[in-house]
């Protein structure tokens, strides 16, 4: 409070303060503005709220002085600033933001304008002498539209927290390029491309779910944009794998009969739950919804989230699950498995794996614990194809030769577009690619191709050119003829190519090949293989891990798996039962692919290549070499021009949030001009 008492005296200003006794009364507010004329308000934007909604209600109390409104210290409602300029025409709105350790404010940002793309007011510029910075984990700047975190700098800066060095020391750093000081606020932002800068909210909520990275404040934005939504908060609510989205809402009040009030309630939410799915992907839609008065606040007007009601996750009346409960034995088994694992109860036979936060590592143990407690080993791929226990039940009891196992993944079988088949990373697996399917549409058809080895007794493919052959015979019992949609990431990126060329030499026909981040062999740099190692890693967890991956890769393989495992327990991700010995077969195949990789020569190409560039290369490394060729090397494969897209964002996020949503857009836009040329 020193700028808000003391900034404004020393610009000659008068200080109004409301009664203490009245201090949350909006007619109280109104009172002291006419009787002192106040010019400027300055609160956090829950309070103005109130004041807009009270004159809203009492048209003939505005007061005409009103000129500036300073709102800071919260989120800004994308409608909020309207509401003001309706009222006060003249007048003007500026967001503020900044710290307590860098002299509170260090950004502004006047809103004119809201745009109806916005998820969320921009956090603006800094002020004179000061900074912002947005930096990777390496503190590299990061390019637009990626996220970092936020860091301050600048005269402003505190010297440190009282008596308190430690924290003082992880607070406070040097920046290692520019020797500035810097303060570490614990936000996470990105740059606009207009110079500004985007608040994407306190690094505690951005949260991960069924091996998803999640903005909470993105799904508020979204909520905030249905007309029957006054106030809405989104948490993550449990424990571990068992954390679930809940939507805690305040609706517009439609009527004081509160008889009909709880199905005017239900109405709403499924309302409200059938838009979201309009404009979010499935993971980011709420499994649960709370309907309150009003949301609590802290004593300064912000939202209090320790005050928030905890549900009833699972079989609450807003809940989108529906219970059916184990009708056999081995159903009844299947479902005290799954509740072990994925720290969910009850699940009902209908139950989805992936809804229920299931993901890659998840599937690893619990295709591990099936094998121990039933006797059969199934692939991890199984659960694209059979993810609800009574599926899982019936797969239990076919009958499958391990050696007929095919490299196929129905991911998405739906739809009525031509399929896009898409090879597997270095990893072997495809579950990195289950959140791009999603994205491409409910009509658009997505096949997986993974590696086959992954079960005992099944050999590897150790060439580029098997793996081609094995997995174009796989596509064909689908599509049979073409204009065939290939694509693959990474390593995967080389086989899709090798399968394009392959068919167009059997006279077939290639609508789409895309290579999602893919070098060309001759082009690779030393830290690809590093970068794949990264790829893994993230395919299981979920997440990076800080590994020394150069020491990583000297190691033998059953010491590689050791230190991944002890890594991954250290940073909360692996659960105590699980064994380094349970993905040793993984990295194993990891190792020959990176050999088929680096063995490979492309043959020459005559198609079209679509490659999908990252703009910031591969973050296993502290700084990505300077790109000379756009074209990572394939211009030298094909004669014809190479179509390239660059993606703002790192080599290893290509299939995970937030890169994932403009690949897919991109995508998308290319097929569909793809098929168009074709027709």
């Amino acid at each position: 409070s020193v700028y808000d008492i003391f900034g404004l005296l020393a610009a000659g200003g008068t200080l109004v303060m409301p009664d203490p006794e009245a201090a949350k009364d909006p007619a109280h507010w109104v009172e002291l503005m006419t009787t002192h004329q106040v010019t400027l308000w300055n609160t956090v934007p829950a309070l103005m709220q109130m004041l807009v909604e009270y004159l809203s209600e009492h048209p003939d109390q505005v007061t005409e002085n009103l000129r500036l409104a300073l709102l800071s210290g919260d989120w800004i409602p994308l409608n909020l600033p309207t509401q003001i300029q309706s009222l006060w025409p003249q007048g003007q709105v500026v967001s503020l933001g900044g710290a307590t350790e860098a002299s509170i404010w260090s950004v502004y940002y006047p809103i004119t304008t809201v745009e109806p793309e916005w998820k969320s007011i921009p956090y603006g510029k800094p002020l004179v002498n000061q900074s912002l910075h947005v930096l990777n984990h390496n503190l590299d700047p990061c390019p637009n539209s990626v996220p970092g975190q936020l860091y301050i700098g600048g005269i402003g800066l505190a010297q440190g927290y009282w008596r308190n060095e430690q924290k003082t020391n992880a607070s406070f750093i040097l920046h290692p390029q520019t020797g500035e000081r810097l303060y570490k606020t614990g936000d996470l932002a990105r740059y606009l491309p207009d110079g500004n800068t985007e608040f994407l909210g306190r690094e505690d909520f951005q949260v991960k779910i069924s091996g998803y990275r999640i903005e909470l404040g993105e799904i508020e934005a979204t909520l905030l944009g249905h007309a029957t939504v006054k106030e809405t908060v989104v948490a993550a609510v449990g424990e571990l794998q068992s954390k679930k989205l809940v939507a805690y809402v305040v609706f517009h009040s439609e009527s004081s009969d509160s008889a009909t009030e709880d199905i005017h309630d239900d109405i709403r939410i499924d309302e409200l739950r059938h838009y979201l799915q309009q404009q979010l992907p499935e993971y980011m839609v709420p499994q649960s919804y709370m309907v309150l008065d009003a949301l609590p606040l802290t004593a300064n007007g912000k939202v209090d989230r320790k005050r928030l009601p905890t549900p009833e996750l699972i079989g609450d009346r807003h809940s989108s699950d529906t219970y059916i409960p184990p009708r056999n034995h081995q159903e009844l088994q299947l479902v005290k498995l799954w509740q072990e694992i994925l720290e969910v109860q009850p699940i009902g036979v209908r139950s989805n794996f992936f809804d229920l936060g299931g993901h890659s590592l998840l599937a690893v143990r619990l295709m591990n614990r099936i094998e121990q407690d039933f006797g059969r080993s199934l692939p991890l791929a199984t659960l694209f194809q059979a993810a609800t226990i009574e599926q899982l039940a019936a797969s239990l009891q076919q009958e499958q030769s391990v050696t007929s196992l095919s490299p196929l993944v129905p991911i998405q079988t739906q739809g009525t577009q031509p399929p896009i088949f898409c090879v597997h990373p270095a990893g072997g697996t495809v579950f990195c690619y289950l959140e791009l399917s999603q994205l491409l549409g409910a009509d658009q058809p997505f096949y997986g191709l993974q590696s086959l080895g992954q079960q005992e007794g099944q050999a590897p493919l150790t060439t580029v050119e098997e793996m081609a052959t094995a997995y174009l015979a796989a596509i064909r019992d689908i599509q049979p003829q073409g204009p065939y949609l290939l694509m693959g990431w990474s390593f995967g990126g080389m086989i899709a190519l090798q399968m394009a060329h392959d068919l167009l030499s059997q006279g077939e026909q290639i609508a789409f090949l895309g290579l999602l981040d893919t070098y060309a062999p001759a082009y690779m740099p030393d830290e690809q293989s590093l970068s794949e190692d990264v790829e893994v890693v993230l395919e299981l967890f979920g997440g990076p891990l800080a590994l020394d991956w150069e020491a990583l890769r000297e190691l033998p393989s059953e010491q590689q798996a050791a230190l991944i495992w002890e890594q991954a327990r250290q940073a909360n991700l692996v659960p105590p039962d699980l064994e380094a010995a349970q993905i040793e077969r993984l990295l194993q195949l990891m190792k020959l692919n990176h050999k088929a990789m680096r063995s490979y020569s492309p043959p020459a190409y005559p198609g079209t290549i679509t490659l999908l560039r990252a703009s910031s290369g591969l973050v296993a490394v502290s700084e990505a070499e300077s790109i000379v060729d756009p074209t990572l090397g394939w211009q030298a494969v094909t004669s014809s021009p190479v179509q390239v897209y660059t993606i703002p964002g790192y080599h290893e996020y290509m299939v995970h949030q937030p890169t994932v949503t403009i690949v897919a857009e991109t995508i998308k836009a290319s097929i569909e001009k793809a098929l168009n040329a074709e027709a």
